[in-house]
């Protein structure tokens, strides 16, 4: 009776020993697959490391000045014009000026470009009256401040000042956050073209007249993709004024003369022709109009035709994600495999 017992005793003890060893190996392996799997997966929500600064966290300054004299009550405008693409190595316009035929490739362009660019916007935003993100007046010390700023192209403009004893021309400025440094935050010192006014005013007042120019210039292209002929349109104070025709009769060139002095002209392209980009150059009385050529790209290939016979799959290749991975669980399975051979001796052992 005690042999059998115990008998009896060291079979059920073989099985729960045996039944151990299989639950063991398995929790084993499974908490080694599973741990490499979350390594795998953890390594890859791992965030990239980024050399730019959280957005909404810029600012522009605008200093506005003359001389050195702070002018206040000047309006200010804000536009945010395009966004950085997805290589952060050029910018991609906003839904507002996508339609616009402008060069948006600009990354590491000079100053002249960026002044040119600025002027071409705001000849559009003035003519179709575009809304603006944010509109400030310089204060006491001749600051406006625009905050919560992401990264990406602005433009910012000043209006005409018509003050006490200064009169000055509006201004358009474009800024890029982050700066070349890396800043966030950006001073700009809008340009200022002011006069005095004069006191007293002459008796009788005589109305002046003034003269603006537009000449159009024609860059990497041929004669043959021109259209024959563009509009333009001369702005005043905002508003289309009056337009005229260039073609190679007139030298594309055109001039309104008589015009009352006391408003604010631009000068813009009213369509500008396909696979043509377009940048205004305003210096004083003369506007230039430059149209770039820009090739469209080459047709697609036709496509070849699938052979008859369909080729043999080919595996696909290993990535390093399914390497570790394969490798985490072949240790975890060398391992199981020496816990079942210590389990064999055991019972042997104890048989």
């Amino acid at each position: 009776m005690l042999a059998n017992a115990n008998g009896d005793h060291d079979v059920v003890r073989g099985c729960g020993v045996r039944a151990l060893g299989a639950r063991w190996v398995t929790g084993v392996l499974a908490a080694v697959c599973s741990l490499a799997l979350f390594l795998t997966g953890f390594a890859v929500l791992l965030p990239m490391p980024t050399a730019y600064a959280a957005d909404g966290q810029g600012s522009i300054t605008v200093n506005y000045q003359d001389d050195d004299a702070p002018i206040s009550g000047a309006q200010a405008h804000l536009f945010h014009v395009a966004d950085w693409n997805a290589s952060n190595d050029g910018f991609a316009p906003t839904s507002q000026f996508r339609e616009y035929s402008v060069d948006w490739n600009v990354y590491g362009a000079d100053s002249e470009t960026f002044r040119q660019l600025a002027e071409t916007l705001a000849g559009y935003i003035s003519r179709d009256s575009l809304k603006s993100q944010a509109d400030h007046i310089t204060d006491s010390t001749g600051l406006a401040v625009f905050e919560g700023l992401s990264r990406g192209l602005y433009l910012v403009t000043v209006d005409a000042y018509d003050g006490d004893s200064l009169t000055c021309k509006s201004s358009a400025t474009l800024v890029v956050l982050p700066s070349d440094s890396g800043s966030m935050d950006v001073t700009l010192q809008s340009k200022t073209e002011c006069s005095p006014r004069e006191t007293p005013p002459p008796t009788p007042p005589t109305e002046e007249k003034v003269k603006k120019k537009v000449t159009k210039v024609w860059k990497n292209d041929a004669e043959s993709n021109r259209p024959s002929k563009v509009i333009v349109q001369l702005l005043q104070d905002g508003k289309v004024y009056k337009e005229a025709e260039l073609n190679a009769d007139n030298d594309w060139t055109y001039e309104w003369s008589g015009l009352p002095a006391d408003h604010e002209y631009r000068i813009v392209e009213k369509t500008v022709a396909e696979h043509y980009t377009v940048l205004v150059d305003r210096e004083s009385d003369e506007t230039i109009i430059t149209n770039t050529y820009n090739p469209p790209p080459n047709p697609p290939k036709k496509k070849t035709p699938p052979p008859s016979t369909p080729p043999s799959r080919t595996p696909p290749a290993e990535t390093g994600s399914n390497v570790t991975t394969a490798v985490a669980c072949a240790i975890g399975l060398s391992g199981a495999g020496l816990a079942v051979l210590r389990v064999r001796r055991r019972h042997k052992a104890n048989n």
